[in-house]
């Protein structure tokens, strides 16, 4: 088994959600991207439920349940609904719905009734939204994870010297070198306007030397 407790330095989750000591599911790998990208993502208050359905449930397959989470809680994240001081309370109320038998569909229609459509769409077209480094980040591998396979998946929270390997990156540079690389002055002041917009980001192992390129070299670089 690889070790999480030294991937990159951070507590393993895997101890979080340990029982005894011991993780209740130590020797599969099957879970280990998702429970990193999991710990990253900030789900203290569904510790309890993963550290119960793990032990008791132990023949489950949770591949679902660990993707619907991630989903879960960057919607939850991304819109603050509902407010952190509900969370221990919803999960303390799902993890003993799990005592009888494992009911996913319970845990996924409870936690879907906290999901608003409309609120999540607007939240994610905040401009601003890369004062949230951290939300940004988990969003933006959450996408490139779905388009890799076994063959071109990478650690994007890879370290080098206590430094992210993969940075985000704005396609329209902060200060671009040449403003007329981008169009004309309207189209740079609409640009401006979602500089630190979701759409705008990305990310990329080379962002000191994309830095304020054009537009066209950094596509071919991409």
């Amino acid at each position: 088994m690889v070790s999480l407790s030294n991937h990159n330095g951070f507590p393993p989750p895997l101890n979080k959600l340990g029982v005894n000591g011991k993780p209740s599911f130590a020797g599969s790998l099957k879970y280990q991207e998702k429970l990193i990208n999991l710990y990253h993502l900030g789900i203290s208050s569904a510790y309890m439920l993963l550290a119960f359905v793990f032990e008791n449930y132990k023949e489950q397959d949770f591949t679902e349940l660990l993707e619907f989470l991630e989903f879960w809680f960057i919607c939850r994240h991304v819109t603050n609904e509902p407010a952190t001081n509900q969370l221990d309370k919803i999960f303390t109320e799902l993890t003993q719905a799990q005592k009888q038998h494992y009911d996913f569909e319970l845990i996924k229609s409870t936690l879907s009734e906290y999901l608003d459509e409309d609120s999540i769409k607007k939240s994610l077209s905040n401009t601003d939204i890369y004062e949230y480094p951290y939300l940004v980040r988990n969003i933006l591998i959450r996408l490139e994870q779905k388009l890799r396979n076994k063959q071109t998946a990478v650690d994007f929270w890879e370290k080098t010297n206590k430094q992210r390997v993969w940075t985000i990156e704005h396609i329209y540079p902060q200060n671009p070198y040449d403003e007329k690389d981008w169009g004309d002055d309207e189209q740079n002041a609409q640009l401006k306007q979602k500089l630190h917009s979701l759409g705008n980001l990305t990310l990329t192992c080379y962002n000191s030397s994309y830095s304020n390129k054009k537009i066209c070299r950094k596509m071919s670089s991409y």
